[in-house]
């Protein structure tokens, strides 16, 4: 018995310092972050400045905190990492008449210099290090097929989820698209843009690392699937138990492709879709 309970603990404390560990722990911690702050689509340019860092400066930061060999660099971005989560903190808390940031040169100055780092670790490195995270053209002519294919069923999903009262009264998420005109297509753009953080989120950063640091990559894509589904707590039922079969089909098509483009696409033609049904053809 005594040898058993040694065994275990020796295992618990193997995964507590193992890098899936730490990486589980930031992706979940950091998602259920952004589902229970997700009033951050108003005003425009706010959504703009804050989607990029949370999406794709913080979790950024904390990758290479988790995988850069140099401890110096490691610490530097480490505490770079929690400047940026307290920065987050700080923007959602905005209210009113002071998310209207684009004429705060502070804000606009810190958004920027945020970048700077993540631009300096690569001239470094010499490598654009985020092509092994999903970030590049992958497989190009099968991802092509992939994202036509996918589109095609993205759109005739969203033609007959339009016809569920929940999905029209649900979307679109900002209420000033549904007066049509020039700001739905405004905010159209901005959803392309949202929609390709997104799944460099969820099918680039989150899943790559996983799938490092994994026993196996079906295990990989499981566990970005099944906090994929958290991110979407709230929202209609069906909408959120299909996010979990969603997110496992993307992510092994992101995966075996070696890109989350196919993805961010096929997202962004179901979300416009029902937009412009909810929208034009009440």
């Amino acid at each position: 018995m005594i040898s058993f309970m040694r065994t275990v603990i020796g295992d618990i404390s193997d995964s507590l310092r193992s890098k899936l560990f730490y990486s589980a722990s930031f992706f979940t911690l950091w998602t259920l972050f952004l589902l229970y702050n997700n009033n951050f689509f108003s005003p425009f340019y706010f959504w703009m400045v804050y989607s990029v860092l949370v999406l794709f400066v913080i979790p950024v930061y904390f990758l290479i905190a988790l995988e850069e060999g140099k401890l110096p660099v490691r610490i530097a971005f480490a505490a770079l990492l929690l400047l940026a989560v307290f920065f987050a903190f700080f923007l959602i808390n905005l209210k009113g008449s002071k998310r209207n940031i684009e004429k705060n040169e502070i804000i606009n100055l810190l958004a920027i210099a945020s970048f700077i780092p993540v631009f300096l670790y690569m001239l470094l490195k010499r490598k654009f290090f985020l092509s092994d995270y999903g970030f590049s053209a992958g497989r190009v002519r099968e991802a092509l097929v992939v994202t036509a294919v996918c589109s095609a069923c993205a759109v005739l999903i969203a033609f007959f989820a339009s016809h569920n009262p929940q999905f029209k009264n649900t979307y679109p998420l900002i209420r000033a698209m549904k007066g049509g005109g020039w700001i739905f297509f405004k905010y159209e753009l901005g959803f392309l843009l949202f929609f390709f953080l997104w799944e460099f989120y969820f099918r680039g950063i989150m899943l790559f690392s996983f799938a490092k640091f994994s026993p196996s990559v079906p295990s990989a894509v499981l566990l970005q699937a099944v906090i994929f589904a958290f991110a979407h707590l709230g929202k209609p039922g069906l909408e959120t138990v299909s996010s979990l079969f969603g997110g496992i089909l993307l992510g092994f098509l992101a995966y075996r492709l070696s890109t989350f483009a196919p993805a961010a696409i096929m997202h962004f033609a179901l979300a416009f879709t029902m937009d412009v049904i909810s929208v034009f053809f009440r």
